[in-house]
């Protein structure tokens, strides 16, 4: 029986081994179906180390024309387990060939994210020109987990290449996604840890005009890294590293420089808490050592003793299992934001205990059956999946009164863009320099709950410095982490045009037909601004001017809002706030 989790043994090896012969068997006898399953079968499990296994073990086949087009089929599968094992099929398939792998790579990077960024590791060990070049276009992307990727295993060249590092750094210093933050935190650590005197020059140079989020960007990293220096253990830096790190910190501090100043005052506080306190430990250690050293040594057998009759020992506890449904239907999506875990009751030795906490437990049910909608959800011991050298009594299954899973469908719609700009400067650029094809639709996917509500796609910011060629490469933000842009990136042309303003008059002000209200006035008047082009073909049965359903609830005085064209801007209206009479 081959572990869902942890290595291969040899009798695992052997197993797998003889399972492939199998396969390849059905293969000769032209049973390319029964095969096909039967690779299914093996590739369908979480162990990672079965699906390189198995992936790398299909190039035994004599006839490897029968093996490829299954690997493209098993690539789009929608069971991650046979996705991951046909790219690791594919991987030792293009071993020789690096462009290949770097097109494997390129496809796979967000269906099968584990086993890609081992694989990129391994790349910039052997490939680290051509990997340069690849990352190159992946942090341009409008993609966030490609970009987050781009910084993966890049520290292999923080000491042969550590300008290239800093000068990719800089093209995603003022990323606003979490996961890129993060990577560009751990690369800087270790970067500097390498070759400190390139570094920190580089973050002075973001520190002097940077923003809230990019100083909190830095600041984790450098707080990092003051920590290190501080640490007793030796091995995990260098004198030089140690020496340039504190000189930085200290002319820091007098730095003409406010957010640098501020940056190198906060991080020398950090080092001379810790070395005062580490002054402190080597006192108090000292102090223990020479008068309590025996009665340390029958602490410690106490415990020791202890611990080893806690582990052998029969316990009862409750643990949350957490579900796992599999073969859910395509064009259904589950509507929880958190996983659904059912409290079990078990009994077993401590050490099992311990050991299960650590190891991967869960319930698998199988959700092919189910509809759209609320679906009743059935667990028994059956379904229990956890690691079979643990001896677990299962006592009770804390399922309560309907337990059940909610399914939502799973539906693409269109919807318009919403601009946004980086600053006041450039939207009046772009009020100057019209944007021709605004009014475009993008394609989203999700739960239809979820879609409904969705009334925009909003873009990053745009500045005048994008440009290029009369042409704006825009990238588009994913509003719902449950949802999926099918483009993420839209783009603009721009062409130079006249900016007007214009009074519309006796523009109807709309309100909820369903309260009981009358408003005075009925009408408003309003001063926009915007394209010739467009301003002049306004009039006051386009420009719509209504009250927030909120704000009627909670006052009897309210302003107007308005709907206004892409590029229009509201200068000011006129009565500015509208009346409301609450009718019994």
């Amino acid at each position: 029986m081959l572990n869902k989790i942890g290595r291969l043994d040899t009798e695992a090896k052997k197993e797998l081994s003889s399972l492939l012969e199998k396969i390849f068997k059905l293969l000769d006898e032209n049973k390319k179906d029964k095969a096909e399953k039967k690779i299914y079968f093996l590739a369908k499990t979480p162990n990672y180390f079965i699906r390189e296994f198995v992936g790398a073990g299909l190039l035994n086949y004599s006839d490897q024309r029968k093996i490829m087009p299954i690997s493209r089929r098993m690539l789009k599968h929608k069971i991650y387990g046979i996705r991951a094992t046909a790219f690791f099929y594919l991987y030792n398939r293009y071993l020789d060939d690096s462009k290949k792998i770097l097109d494997l790579i390129d496809e796979c990077a967000e269906s099968i994210p584990w086993e890609v960024e081992s694989i990129i590791n391994e790349m910039w060990k052997q490939y680290p020109d051509l990997m340069k070049e690849k990352m190159k276009s992946w942090i341009e992307t409008g993609n966030e987990k490609k970009r987050a990727l781009s910084f993966h295993g890049m520290e292999n060249i923080a000491q042969s290449d550590p300008n290239f590092i800093m000068n990719f750094v800089s093209k995603a210093i003022d990323d606003d996604t979490l996961e890129v933050q993060k990577k560009i935190t751990h690369i800087l650590t270790q970067v500097a840890r390498a070759n400190p005197v390139i570094v920190f020059p580089y973050i002075r140079e973001w520190l002097l005009d940077a923003d809230e989020k990019r100083i909190k960007t830095i600041w984790v990293s450098m707080k990092k890294l003051a920590n290190i220096v501080v640490q007793r253990n030796q091995k995990s830096k260098s004198q030089d590293f140690v020496l340039l790190t504190g000189q930085t910190i200290n002319d820091w501090k007098n730095d003409e420089n406010e957010i640098v100043a501020t940056m190198g005052i906060i991080l020398s506080r950090i080092i001379n808490i810790h070395i005062n306190k580490h002054l402190f430990i080597r006192y108090k250690e000292k102090i223990m050592k020479k008068n309590f050293g025996i009665k340390i040594l029958v602490i410690i057998i106490a415990i020791f003793l202890w611990v080893q009759q806690v582990l052998l020992k029969t316990h009862t506890q409750e643990i949350p299992v957490p579900v796992l449904l599999n073969e859910i239907p395509d064009n259904l999506v589950l509507t929880q934001e958190t996983s659904i875990k059912i409290p079990v009751i078990i009994e077993a030795r401590g050490m099992d205990l311990f050991i299960l906490k650590l190891a991967n437990i869960f319930f698998e049910v199988d959700g092919k059956n189910f509809k759209y909608g609320k679906n009743e959800l059935r667990v028994s011991e059956q379904n229990l999946v956890y690691p079979e050298r643990l001896h677990l009594n299962l006592k009770k299954i804390k399922t309560g009164k309907g337990l059940s899973v909610s399914l939502d469908k799973l539906i693409t719609r269109k919807k318009p863009i919403e601009i946004l700009y980086a600053s006041a400067k450039d939207e009046e650029f772009f009020l100057q320099n019209k944007i021709l094809n605004p009014q475009q639709k993008v394609e989203i996917k999700g739960p239809s709950s979820i879609i409904k509500n969705i009334k925009r796609i909003k873009t990053r910011k745009i500045s005048q410095k994008m440009v290029k060629d009369q042409k704006l490469y825009v990238s588009l933000e994913n509003p719902n982490e449950n949802t999926h842009l099918l483009t993420n990136q839209v783009v603009f042309e721009i062409t130079s045009i006249r900016i007007i303003t214009r009074t519309i008059s006796l523009i109807p002000i709309k309100y909820p037909e369903n309260l009981n209200i009358s408003i005075i006035p009925q009408k408003v008047s309003a001063m926009i601004s915007g394209p010739e082009n467009i301003v002049s073909k306004l009039d006051n049965k386009i420009i719509i001017a209504y009250l927030n359903e909120f704000k009627i609830k909670k006052n009897n005085f309210v302003q107007v809002d308005f709907d206004l064209p892409a590029g229009v801007k509201l200068i000011e209206y006129t009565p500015h706030k509208i009346q409301i009479i609450h009718n019994e």
